[in-house]
């Protein structure tokens, strides 16, 4: 039996808690990543998102 491609690139989820939004995805326990653009930081970075690479800071 062949392996199952990986997911496709989805969009990430939104949530604004003002003056921030949090932006993120999640993916069953294999991938996490959330973004606070205002801050310029990531956490938790599983995987890579193009909306993540504009992130000057990266806490794991």
């Amino acid at each position: 039996m062949l392996p199952k491609p990986p997911p496709r690139e989805t969009s990430l989820g939104f949530l604004f808690l003002p003056p921030f939004r949090v932006q993120g995805i999640s993916i069953a326990g294999e991938v996490t990543c959330i973004q606070i653009p205002e801050l310029d930081v990531c956490f938790d970075m599983g995987s890579c998102p193009r909306a993540a690479l504009s992130s000057k800071y990266v806490a794991l």
